[in-house]
């Protein structure tokens, strides 16, 4: 991720560089606008990938929580092996 968001940056200050040279402002103030542009593209991509983790991360229950256990003797409804109904008869 941290390799997307650096390439992102490069091309924002390539082009802004070519843009920027283009419209003939000397040297000093390309690269400086440019430099401001690879910050801004940085930062905007960074938010831009939290915040998609965060809209893409599953809700999580109490019960999918790690290292929840559904206590003594209980199973999960889901995962436990159905049990067939059998009534043993008892002696008497």
């Amino acid at each position: 991720m941290n390799k997307v968001i650096f390439q992102l940056g490069l091309l924002g200050f390539f082009v802004s560089g070519v843009f920027y040279s283009i419209q003939g402002t000397d040297l000093l103030s390309t690269v400086a606008r440019a430099f401001i542009i690879f910050i801004g593209v940085i930062v905007l991509a960074a938010l831009f990938f939290i915040a998609g983790s965060f809209f893409n991360t599953p809700k999580q229950t109490e019960n999918d929580q790690p290292g929840h256990d559904a206590g003594p003797g209980r199973r999960d409804p889901v995962t436990a092996p159905k049990q067939p109904n059998v009534v043993i008869p008892q002696a008497k």
